[in-house]
């Protein structure tokens, strides 16, 4: 039985497949552009980081929130029972409020690259990581706000 994607959520190899064709790498392409936009998106504090920040940003304005990236174990490894409450209820929350989803497995380049872009983010900027977790674990939840 495949599983049920709601209408606003995408996965890594949808966007990887919907896009084949244009490049003989697609999840190159994909990763630079996120990068790109994830760095415009933080030059105009338009990022949260943690699961924190961003239960109080869609409890307080979930209109503001372009798109939740979100990763996702896929090893089926069902060791950390918190980490896997704390997914649920962001996608319940951005279910609810109409907001996109982005699953990235954990083990993809692509998370690789937005967790060290996030590790970056949080050496100098406040407000955008949770304030009592001044790491970034693998389920760490990043939300972009619009413009």
């Amino acid at each position: 039985m495949q599983p049920r994607i709601h209408r606003h959520e995408l996965s890594l190899p949808k966007l990887i497949m919907s896009r084949s064709g244009r490049s003989s790498r697609p999840e190159e392409d994909l990763v630079c552009s996120l990068m790109k936009n994830l760095h415009s998106a933080k030059s105009e504090y338009r990022i949260r980081v943690g699961l924190q920040n961003s239960l109080k940003l869609l409890d307080v304005d979930p209109s503001s929130v372009l798109i939740c990236l979100m990763p996702v174990d896929t090893s089926n490894d069902k060791s950390d029972p918190l980490a896997h409450l704390e997914r649920t209820l962001i996608e319940a929350y951005c279910n609810e409020n109409d907001v996109r989803i982005l699953k990235i497995p954990m083990q993809d380049d692509m998370w690789s690259s937005v967790r060290v872009f996030a590790e970056q983010m949080s050496e100098g900027d406040s407000g955008i990581m949770d304030e009592d977790d001044d790491t970034i674990n693998d389920s760490s939840i990043i939300l972009v706000q619009v413009t």
